[in-house]
């Protein structure tokens, strides 16, 4: 596969799908070089509101014991929160997420 195929492909998809294939692809792949720390890729998103600082988000997935059936594709990342376990911002398409750094579930609004 060439790469501008790949890129045009990975351009086509929906934020949703993206979210998807990302965190699909990365699975069980570690970024640290240390064999003994958990750790993991994440997606996320960066937000720059004039005269503030920037804003990052953590995407998460849509929580599957609320939503068995899935999701639409083209659902919109319009539901934020922050997990309760970890205090990350997670932005979703769901009201139901799933926190992408530690697992929990996250009620966005």
């Amino acid at each position: 596969m060439r790469e501008s195929d790949a890129i045009a492909w990975v351009r086509s998809l929906s934020d949703k799908q993206l979210a998807e294939f990302f965190y699909r692809a990365v699975a069980d792949r570690p970024y640290s070089d240390v064999p003994e720390h958990r750790s993991q890729f994440v997606l996320c998103g960066a937000e720059l509101v004039p005269d503030d600082p920037w804003d990052v988000d953590l995407i998460a997935l849509h929580g599957p014991d609320e939503y068995p059936g899935g999701w639409d594709d083209d659902a919109p990342l319009c539901q934020s929160g922050t997990c309760g376990d970890c205090n990350r911002n997670v932005i979703s398409v769901a009201k139901h997420a799933i926190c992408p750094v530690c697992g929990a579930k996250v009620y966005c609004t």
